[in-house]
């Protein structure tokens, strides 16, 4: 794993995602009419567990708190 790392960050200068890229991709997901709930949580997930998030980002309107928190649950 460390190997796939190395060549998609450092050779192929590939950058991780900003939370900027994931609020895009919720964006597309949402307008989109996505209902599957286990990958919208993926990006919610990996959203949540990012060290830089700036406060006020759920201001896009894209929490779907009424499947996403009743699949929590």
């Amino acid at each position: 794993m460390k190997t796939l790392k190395h060549f998609f960050k450092d050779i192929l200068s590939v950058q991780d995602a900003s939370w900027r890229d994931i609020v895009k991709v919720l964006e597309i997901l949402k307008y989109s009419g996505c209902e599957d709930m286990g990958h919208i949580r993926e990006f919610y997930e990996y959203l949540a567990g990012m060290e830089t998030i700036p406060c006020g980002y759920e201001v896009c309107g894209l929490i779907l708190r009424t499947k996403l928190t009743t699949d929590i649950a």
